[in-house]
């Protein structure tokens, strides 16, 4: 069984994914880990139940103001369980709000779900997809993540050249996962 932390942070050039596997959490290959457990807080501190729901709640009110990385915090916020419950229905609703209002990595998150088919069945196409949508914003994650899925034609037809250039557009812009292509 998978079980997958998902992390994409505002600031962080990179996301963590962690894998439960018969009780040993292991990193997978093609991502960098800067791990969180579903014990912190999204701030990185240990947390009590009244401080994360005093986080959430300040989420919640500048999501609804229309901070998208507000949106996408409450998203992740639904996702670890971190001041409400875990809920990868409303998670998934945060991260396509977070998306539509500007972020990156709303849809990155969202390409993440569907890649490890996380709360869904796997769907590379919708991943691809999505991580098409953050390139079209800009980060330079994102070119690491579509730039991968064209390399290996995971959900798109395998294309070296866009792949390359999206690695060297994201390694130019300081994305160490693109600078080993």
């Amino acid at each position: 069984m998978l079980r997958s932390l998902l992390l994409v942070l505002p600031g962080f050039l990179c996301l963590s994914i962690q894998a439960q596997t018969a009780g040993k959490s292991k990193t997978l290959p093609e991502v960098i880990s800067i791990a969180i457990t579903p014990q912190m807080s999204l701030t990185g501190y240990p947390e009590t139940d009244t401080v994360g729901q005093v986080h959430y709640a300040g989420y919640l009110n500048a999501a609804q103001d229309g901070d998208s990385r507000a949106m996408n915090f409450a998203g992740m916020a639904n996702f670890y369980g971190s001041g409400t419950s875990i809920n990868l229905e409303t998670a998934k609703e945060w991260f396509s709000k977070a998306g539509q209002a500007g972020s990156a990595f709303g849809w990155i998150n969202l390409g993440l779900l569907a890649k490890f088919g996380i709360g869904q069945s796997i769907d590379y196409t919708a991943a691809y997809k999505y991580f098409s949508m953050a390139a079209d914003l800009g980060s330079p994650c994102s070119d690491y993540m579509k730039g991968y899925m064209l390399y290996k034609g995971v959900g798109c037809a395998q294309n070296y050249v866009l792949a390359y250039s999206l690695f060297r557009q994201g390694a130019l812009a300081g994305n160490t996962p693109c600078m080993y292509f």
